[in-house]
């Protein structure tokens, strides 16, 4: 087994363990080296468990539901732009921003970026009561409703000004109390169906009070209930929402192994899936790669991000750096294919599949 991190650092003699601010270093470092490692291996007998090889390479083109779609006026793709964890907490009465400010610097970032890129079609997953506080790992809540988005009214009008840009569902707190320490940001990953039924109707009414009426439906953190048979995929299937969002090539439904398409939208026991497939913290590269192929295959491009900001726990975050990549993906783009791409909302899609269930 490799050595912990903090002896490398040679031995320390009695003076250097006399400073109060290096032996808390070093306990600091082990107690870090520590946790990865109970971690590491409660994962690795999940994996056993559930009989998942955790080294897999994934083929995003590869799974059940491979069916080309023909896409409105004749168009090559569709294509859709991201964003997880928008809420109400905004940098002032919590350490970090995800867009509750909407003087501030994220908020500012994105209408520029709508402004500079007016192609752009956006699906906003919120989360209506966030109750997590974070830094670098979840720890510890605050009380329901500290953030709720129909209490925090100057965020619920800077969500309604927003142009292109559709506001869907990410859970109610993006927090479980179920098991503790592990998978903390998985809401629904150990509820029964009942109680993610509950969750979701709960998440349902705070929107509706705010004045907004969601018809899609991502989980946080990917969970999905594979550790509560599914639970989750139950409480869904009579749910009323238009779309989920409920797999990426390594995660929710896909986990373990490819249950559904991870280019194509597809109906599962009475629920729409739309997948997400590209992350805004891959390399531009692969990015322009990945969509090469997404679009040869006549799929629907989803690129996914963080509406947060950037590198303060989510490198895929909004900022600078992340702006400029978007644009440099939509004028890449836009040079290749012309007007042959549809961009779109998940809405959008959604309302494209139920009409066309025929190309589905």
């Amino acid at each position: 087994m490799k050595s912990p991190a903090w002896r490398n650092i040679g031995t320390p003699g009695l003076s250097y363990w006399g400073h109060a601010e290096m032996r808390q270093s070093l306990i600091v470092r082990g107690g870090r080296y520590a946790f990865y490692q109970v971690a590491r291996l409660w994962y690795d007998s999940i994996c056993r468990f559930h009989n998942i090889d955790r080294k897999r390479v994934v083929n995003i083109f590869s799974g059940s539901g491979q069916k080309e779609i023909g896409w409105p006026e004749g168009k090559l793709a569709a294509l859709n732009l991201q964003f997880d964890d928008a809420c109400a907490k905004d940098g002032v009465s919590d350490p970090y921003d995800y867009g509750g400010n909407p003087d501030g610097v994220l908020a500012r970032s994105y209408l520029r970026l709508l402004e500079e890129e007016p192609e752009l079609q956006v699906t906003l997953f919120v989360i209506p009561d966030p109750t997590f506080r974070e830094k670098g790992f979840y720890r510890g809540v605050v009380p329901d409703g500290t953030w709720a988005l129909d209490q925090r009214w100057a965020f619920s009008a800077f969500l309604k000004t927003l142009p292109r840009t559709e506001i869907a569902n990410h859970g109610l707190h993006h927090y479980q109390d179920e098991v503790r320490y592990f998978l903390k940001a998985r809401e629904f990953e150990f509820k029964t169906r009942a109680e993610c039924r509950e969750t979701i109707d709960r998440s349902q009414a705070i929107f509706e009070r705010a004045g907004f009426s969601p018809i899609g439906f991502k989980p946080s953190g990917w969970g999905i209930g594979h550790n509560a048979d599914f639970g989750l995929v139950e409480a869904l299937s009579d749910s009323g929402f238009s779309y989920v969002a409920l797999s990426s090539p390594v995660s929710g439904l896909n986990w373990d192994r490819n249950r559904v398409s991870n280019i194509y939208p597809q109906f599962v026991g009475g629920l729409l899936n739309i997948p997400q497939n590209v992350s805004l913290s891959w390399e531009l590269p692969v990015i322009l790669k990945t969509i090469d192929a997404i679009v040869e295959r006549r799929g629907v491009v989803t690129i996914q991000g963080h509406f947060c900001e950037q590198d303060h726990w989510m490198e895929d975050g909004i900022g600078p750096r992340m702006v400029d990549k978007i644009r440099d993906v939509m004028a890449y783009v836009k040079a290749r294919y012309s007007d042959q791409i549809w961009f779109a909302q998940l809405a959008d899609i959604a309302r494209f599949c139920h009409e066309h269930k025929d190309l589905v």
